[in-house]
């Protein structure tokens, strides 16, 4: 098939050359099913079905190759994604800051502002009490268990 240029393995398999990879590989299939020795006796020699393989296997690496002479890394394919996103989206739905507080504020959610619905700070008397109380209780457990046990 190396005789052969790209033009003619469109004409084999029967597509444009605007085709895309999922028709091409349709089209390659489906010439293939009608064409194969084993499943039509009419065409025993093999020749149309090599024909339509040789084609497809040539465009296929030929796409191949393609897309390698890109060089496209990870990296510039990630970036070339969200500058292409950022460009979508407009500047409206960019972060902005002072948008962001201005919306803020007509909602009410002013933060330093104090409201009566904040909770009240743990007073040193109750953690002290919650403290030394369960302490205490463990060290009674304890020496109960002294007593009780021989």
């Amino acid at each position: 098939m190396s005789t052969l240029d790209v033009n003619e393995c469109y004409q084999v398999l029967g597509v444009d050359s605007t085709s895309t990879p999922k028709e091409i590989k349709q089209a390659y299939r489906k010439l293939s099913l009608k064409y194969h020795p084993d499943r039509n006796p009419e065409f025993d020699d093999g020749k149309k079905f090599k024909e339509i393989s040789d084609a497809y296997q040539f465009l296929k690496n030929n796409r191949k190759k393609i897309f390698k002479r890109q060089e496209r890394t990870a990296e510039q394919g990630h970036s070339d994604f969200w500058k292409y996103q950022g460009e979508k989206m407009g500047d409206d739905m960019r972060f902005n800051y002072q948008s962001f507080t201005k919306a803020n504020q007509e909602f009410g959610g002013d933060f330093n502002e104090e409201t009566h619905n904040r909770e009240k700070p743990i007073s040193q008397k109750s953690t002290h009490f919650i403290l030394y109380g369960g302490l205490a209780i463990v060290a009674i457990w304890i020496i109960v268990f002294e007593i009780i046990q021989p």
